[in-house]
């Protein structure tokens, strides 16, 4: 198999889901970030891990996007859905693992209920 459907299998067989990550995320590190919202990243033996979350207080929707390029091609995997924090803290959106080699970017944006822009990082 080669090309982007190469690239994307290869994509998604990267992925861990949701809470089988061997990383643990540190949720202090959302306490120390003043942004309404932001991507952890983490360098391990296995993989890249990545998490998105929303600052406590933030309400609306988010969506969380991966572009990665490789020797066979690219893929993208959006996620998105309702922005659900509490009042004990930063609330954790998405989380994965890639395991591939190549570049890849992330971005992260989230919207009020309202549809109103309300934060945008990229890493």
């Amino acid at each position: 198999m080669q090309g982007p459907i190469a690239a994307t299998v290869a994509l998604i067989a990267g992925l861990t889901a949701a809470g089988q990550s061997s990383t643990a995320f540190d949720v202090s590190y959302m306490d120390e970030n003043s942004e309404p919202c932001g991507i952890y990243m983490d360098q391990s033996a296995d993989g890249t891990y990545l998490a998105a979350y929303a600052a406590e207080g933030l309400e609306g929707e988010y969506v969380f996007s991966l572009r990665q390029a490789g020797p066979n091609g690219s893929s993208q995997i959006t996620q998105s859905g309702e922005i659900d924090t509490y009042d004990e803290g930063p609330t954790l959106l998405s989380e994965m693992t890639l395991d591939l080699s190549g570049d890849f970017e992330a971005s992260l944006q989230t919207y009020s209920w309202d549809g109103e822009f309300t934060c945008r990082v990229i890493v």
